[in-house]
């Protein structure tokens, strides 16, 4: 299995987990990303049956993930007798989403000037806050999962199914690449942003900042940890103190493998998956659902 993590430099750290998690992510970067000037950024066509008679079989197949998702595609990779080459963008690219667009399109044009034959790019995303339209293919086929974020993804549920488990928006979502990524540098590392914060701008603005961030997590009712029983119980103890430190109360719930693993085999079900052609990018129509439209010309 071939990996790959690919980084953009001068970017800064972030996460979240869901669509109030992006909120919640996405106005703390607006205060941390001033810190180092960083910018802040149709018709509906089917997607082609292309998985019909033997084309999978010799189909050459990518992944493109974000890397909160890292730990447990790796789990589900390692029991796969030829999982696909995984490359893994940088979870704080949401918050940039012109050079999100940017690093994903840049894999999938160079997987497609590298390989010959019929091609497929798995991707690990939602729409992301439509992060991600726009991206399309030249010759390869595009599966993107039907889902607005990862959560969904990690739970084993559809969107409908994940909106129901996140207590209308009120769960601060915890798992593995969540807390590598962003909550254990934020939460149980915060002593680090205030030391920078303090030699910029001095002891007094650099508390009133942490409150600020901190005072992010007033809507949120409880934090609750995805498990998987693949992974054992591996992040318990972190998860734990995350919580501790949000001073929300703990919970877990039990995820499933079954959305990702389906996707790392090729996300053939037209249900849970949009099937992009060349010319297509993924979006939303007037109702919120995920769908195919025509790339901008």
């Amino acid at each position: 299995m071939r990996l790959r993590h690919v980084a953009l430099a001068n970017t800064h750290a972030a996460g979240g987990g869901g669509g109030a998690h992006r909120t919640f992510v996405s106005t703390l970067l607006a205060l941390i990303g001033n810190l180092w000037g960083l910018p802040r950024e149709t018709a509906l066509r089917k997607g082609p049956a292309f998985f019909d008679g033997n084309i999978w079989n010799s189909m050459k197949t990518l992944l493109i993930a974000c890397e909160v998702l890292r730990p447990e595609l790796e789990v589900l990779a390692s029991d796969m007798r030829n999982p696909p080459p995984m490359n893994f963008l940088e979870q704080r690219l949401h918050d940039y989403p012109e050079k999100l667009r940017s690093a994903f399109q840049g894999l999938v044009d160079a997987f497609e000037q590298e390989n010959d034959g019929p091609l497929a790019v798995l991707c690990g995303y939602g729409l992301c806050g439509r992060g991600l339209c726009g991206v399309h293919a030249s010759r390869a086929t595009l599966v993107f999962p039907k889902l607005h974020d990862c959560i969904p993804l990690l739970l084993g549920l559809d969107q409908k199914g994940a909106n129901a488990s996140s207590r209308e928006g009120a769960t601060y979502w915890i798992s593995p690449g969540w807390l590598k990524y962003f909550l254990v540098p934020f939460h149980l590392e915060s002593y680090r942003r205030f030391s920078v914060y303090e030699k910029k701008f001095g002891a007094a603005k650099a508390a009133r900042m942490m409150k600020a961030e901190n005072a992010l997590l007033d809507n949120y009712k409880n934090a609750c940890h995805i498990r998987w029983p693949e992974m054992g119980d591996a992040y318990v103890d972190e998860a734990r103190k995350v919580a501790e430190a949000t001073l929300l109360p703990y919970s877990e719930i039990w995820g499933s493998s079954a959305y990702l693993a389906e996707l790392l085999h090729g996300g053939q079900s037209g249900e849970r998956f949009l099937h992009l052609v060349p010319g297509q990018t993924i979006d939303m129509d007037v109702e919120g659902t995920i769908c195919a439209v025509a790339c901008p010309a």
